[in-house]
Parts: C-alpha cells; sequence; structure tokens
C-alpha cells in the first residue's frame, strides 16, 4: 500500500531542510572536537543556542525561520553558518496542509485515540 499523496509530498518538502539539519550537527560536532581545550565565549554559545530555538519555535508556529543576529566569534563560524543553512531551508519549502476532516468523515474522531496495545 502505498502513502497518501499529501504524505509523500510533505516528506519531499522536508528533504532539503532534514539534509541541513544533518549537516548542522555534523559541523557542531567536528567544531566541538576541534576546538576541545581551547577557550570559546560563553557569550557566543548561548547566541548560537538562542538562535537554534527560535528557529524550532518558527518550525512549531509555521513562521519564517530567518535567523536574526547571531555571534561573529570566529570558532563558530562554521555552526553559525550551518544554522543559517537550516533557517533557509525551512523558509524555502512549502508548507503543505494536511487535509482536514469534519465530524461524520471516515477517520475522523471527537475523542482522542487510545494508542494500541
Amino acid at each position: 500500500m502505498a502513502e497518501p499523496r499529501w504524505t509523500r509530498q510533505r516528506a519531499l518538502a522536508w528533504q532539503p531542510a532534514m539534509a541541513a539539519l544533518e549537516r548542522l550537527l555534523e559541523t557542531v560536532t567536528a567544531t566541538a572536537v576541534s576546538t576541545a581545550g581551547q577557550p570559546s565565549s560563553g557569550t557566543g554559545v548561548s547566541e548560537v543556542s538562542a538562535a537554534l530555538r527560535r528557529i524550532e519555535g518558527a518550525v512549531r508556529s509555521g513562521t519564517s525561520a530567518r535567523s536574526q543576529a547571531l555571534p561573529a566569534e570566529p570558532s563558530l563560524g562554521p555552526v553559525i553558518d550551518a544554522a543559517r543553512s537550516v533557517a533557509d531551508a525551512l523558509d524555502g519549502m512549502p508548507r503543505p496542509r494536511r487535509p482536514s476532516r469534519s465530524p461524520g468523515t471516515p477517520g475522523h474522531s471527537l475523542t482522542p485515540r487510545s494508542p494500541r496495545r
């Protein structure tokens, strides 16, 4: 059985963002390894963390994920660039909506389903 068209379209729409997110995770790891033992600005790390939280909030709310001002700390440059790539990928993707189901249509329930056991 094939998945519904909207599921396939949504998965394809998320592909660039997922690839950018994977690159971000790899970049964070590489930066942590390459800068181990070197002092870095706690402020810069906090600012990058806050920017990533803003991107996460934008995804949840369906608003623009454009990153705002990010720190200029050289050791975080690759991470900042990767975070911008994630925001760009998210802003470039369409947001298809799942067809809404109204009461009385198959598959709709007014009460939440309990998990199958």
